[in-house]
């Protein structure tokens, strides 16, 4: 976090990209550390000025399909994300990560699919607040993907994706999911991603739930 908002060339902060690719090198290295420095990753990398930016990509892509840890596997998805969300809309590396995050949520085990998916909202969350613009496919996969999901977890997951998207086109299936689904963490999720998108026409409905 210290090295965030430092200039993107700054020698410390590829110094310490090196670092951290070195740690996720080594078989050694232990979980949290691991998880930790794929956090990092995401965080300093800008994909336009790094040197070091396809290094990153690579390694990162290649833990979020081989990664032994889940929870080092699922981080590598929002790091992604950070790092496509850091250049520019026709730059080649937000073309990878969008790609490699769409063919994960439609094709990767159970685990990792709500989390890219989860990755594509917050890559275009970030995108947006710059006054950028994602890939439409990327909101059609997401969209697809909840209406597909029965299970009240990973469905959550892509309730916030597309409110993070301020995807305004999903707001009728969320509000008509949460007269299907009756588990409190998913309605809550649901209930969160309709005011990311400032449904206001379902307030009421909302207020209700809440009373309930």
């Amino acid at each position: 976090k210290l090295l965030r908002n430092t200039e993107p060339a700054l020698p410390l902060r590829e110094k310490a990209i090196g670092e951290f690719l070195t740690l996720l090198g080594t078989k050694k290295t232990k979980n949290e550390v691991r998880q930790s420095c794929v956090q990092a990753l995401g965080v300093i990398t800008h994909g336009s000025e790094s040197p070091s930016a396809k290094k990153v990509f690579d390694q990162l892509s290649l833990l979020g399909k081989k990664a032994r840890n889940k929870q080092e596997q699922n981080f590598t998805a929002i790091s992604l994300a950070y790092l496509g969300a850091s250049v520019d809309d026709s730059d080649p590396m937000r073309q990878d990560v969008t790609r490699f995050l769409v063919d994960n949520v439609q094709k990767a085990g159970t685990g990792y699919r709500p989390w890219c998916g989860m990755a594509l909202g917050v890559m275009s969350f970030l995108v947006q607040e710059r006054g950028g613009q994602v890939n439409s496919v990327v909101f059609r996969v997401v969209e697809d993907s909840f209406r597909k999901e029965k299970s009240p977890s990973p469905k959550a997951c892509y309730a916030i994706s597309l409110g993070l998207m301020k995807n305004e086109a999903a707001k009728d299936d969320i509000r008509m999911s949460l007269d299907k689904f009756r588990d409190d963490g998913f309605r809550g999720y649901a209930c969160v991603s309709l005011g990311l998108m400032g449904a206001r026409e379902h307030k009421d409905f909302i207020t209700r739930i809440v009373k309930e």
